[in-house]
């Protein structure tokens, strides 16, 4: 039976055993569910949910280009749509978490010293 609630999902993919970290947020975005999955498990969640709002991230290596594709026909073929068209219950959009990193936290130092490599593995301090 399918729930009536919507669910709020993130994807990334990587290659290895379980390509998926998935996430799953109520629609306060609070996280309820933080997995590592197969694709067929991620859809299976997916598919369970009549309402479901999904991103997934986008990689810039060519296997994670492969992979991204081959989860984008899964989905299509579970009754997912593209974000811009709107229709439909299910639908999902590309994002690249890194960028979004970047346009939201100005100010970073460049990715080849080393302020700036420490910058993106620790979490921003508050300012006062």
């Amino acid at each position: 039976m399918a729930s009536e609630a919507v669910l709020f999902a993130g994807v990334r993919i990587s290659s290895g055993r379980k390509p998926v970290t998935f996430a799953a947020l109520t629609d306060r975005l609070e996280i309820v569910l933080l997995t590592q999955w197969e694709f067929s498990e991620a859809l299976l969640c997916l598919v369970e949910h009549d309402h479901a709002l999904l991103a997934i991230h986008s990689s810039s290596t060519k296997t994670g280009h492969a992979l991204f594709h081959n989860f984008q026909e899964m989905i299509f073929e579970a009754g997912f749509n593209h974000y811009p068209s709107m229709e439909g219950p299910r639908l999902w959009i590309e994002s690249n978490a890194d960028e979004c990193y970047r346009v939201f936290q100005p100010n970073l130092f460049s990715r080849q010293s080393l302020e700036g490599r420490l910058q993106s593995v620790l979490p921003p301090v508050p300012r006062r």
